[in-house]
């Protein structure tokens, strides 16, 4: 494998033009989740996710087919829909000028047409409509417009997660929990993508796994995170539960995904990129009507669980975000394997910076 061009300078993790650059040449090139498919279940419904700067709309036009729009009336620009989930019942409607639009991002309506726009043509005025594919349950977006697949871009993901015991696809959101934090995107992907810190940050949260055997492996622009359980059932109360083989699947998928699969449910980072200094973590917990019996949640104890647990990376990440700022940040030495996958997103991030 090629080396990296390490480190990815300091000015990149804070820097407006760098944030805008990667916009452009990240988050407007890649695959990006929006929702698994049982949160839009019913024919109509829909949900509103951020790509780069790009608020999308995904909808379920029924039989399992979905369509995603850029969430703006190609009119005058307004905001299409304001809420991040519904039930449009089969049409968009602007709050602006009213303009009504089907699901298949038809223009069908325009309120009194022939006393403001008599000559205007309907077809003429569609919706932008963005590439959207679904795998394993999950809905994932494009907003460039060649002809890649996810199949493709996902590289050996989906044999990877063949051996998880539970079927994603059957999956039902449990609850979603966000997080604001004040940190580059960047940050936070190569905090997740290795495993050096784990006995000395997460000491308790993850003492079900056996840190030292953590392989990470690359399978295109991703970055597969195999972490194997400990032997034997590790001393007092445990988070996750502890299992007598095996281990949990969790990887990175470019450019902004994790995925963490589990023995009593599933949960997914959506790492959405603001600001160059700010970041939004959507964390959705997912859940088979199995699991659901077998394991029942307690919301607000998941939800406190959770904040705990980010915040025992966050607390380092804000202030590895300020040290960037410093004339003397930079990586000194990486770990191999624990601190491989900084090594292979940086490839990854150089390969589409340029």
């Amino acid at each position: 494998m090629k080396s990296a061009r390490l480190p990815i300078p300091g000015a990149a993790y804070h820097s407006r033009e760098t944030f805008s650059r990667e916009t452009e040449k990240i988050f407007g090139q890649a695959w990006s989740f929006l929702c698994h498919k049982n949160e839009i279940k019913e024919d109509n419904a829909y949900v509103v996710r951020q790509i780069g700067t790009e608020d999308v709309i995904v909808v379920h036009l029924g039989n399992e087919e979905y369509a995603a729009y850029i969430n703006i009336c190609p009119h005058r620009c307004a905001k299409l829909v304001t809420a991040v989930e519904g039930n449009c019942k089969g049409r968009f409607v602007c709050p602006y000028h009213a303009w009504t639009f089907n699901v298949q991002g038809e223009l069908i309506v325009v309120p009194a047409q022939e006393h403001y726009l008599k000559d205007l043509s309907l077809d003429d005025h569609r919706l932008v409509a963005v590439k959207c594919e679904l795998w394993n349950g999950l809905l994932f977006a494009n907003l460039d417009r060649n002809d890649s697949s996810l199949v493709a871009a996902l590289g050996n993901f989906p044999e990877y997660l063949r051996d998880y015991s539970h079927s994603i696809e059957e999956m039902e959101l449990v609850t979603t929990v966000i997080m604001d934090v004040a940190v580059n995107w960047k940050i936070i992907v190569e905090n997740y993508v290795e495993d050096y810190h784990f006995s000395f940050v997460h000491p308790q949260t993850l003492k079900v796994f056996d840190h030292k055997a953590t392989q990470t492996t690359p399978t295109g622009d991703n970055i597969l995170v195999y972490m194997p359980y400990r032997q034997t059932r590790p001393a007092g109360p445990c988070k996750y539960p502890w299992a007598t083989d095996g281990g949990s699947p969790q990887g990175f998928i470019w450019p902004s995904m994790t995925i963490q699969p589990a023995v009593n449910h599933l949960s997914i980072f959506q790492i959405v990129p603001l600001e160059p200094e700010r970041t939004v973590v959507r964390i959705p917990v997912y859940q088979t009507p199995e699991q659901k019996r077998n394991w029942p949640m307690d919301i607000d104890e998941l939800t406190v669980n959770i904040h705990t647990d980010m915040e025992e990376d966050f607390v380092i990440c804000r202030e590895m975000q300020r040290n960037t700022h410093s004339s003397h940040y930079r990586i000194g030495v990486l770990s191999r394997p624990h601190e491989l996958g900084i090594e292979l997103f940086a490839n990854v991030w150089w390969k589409y910076m340029g």
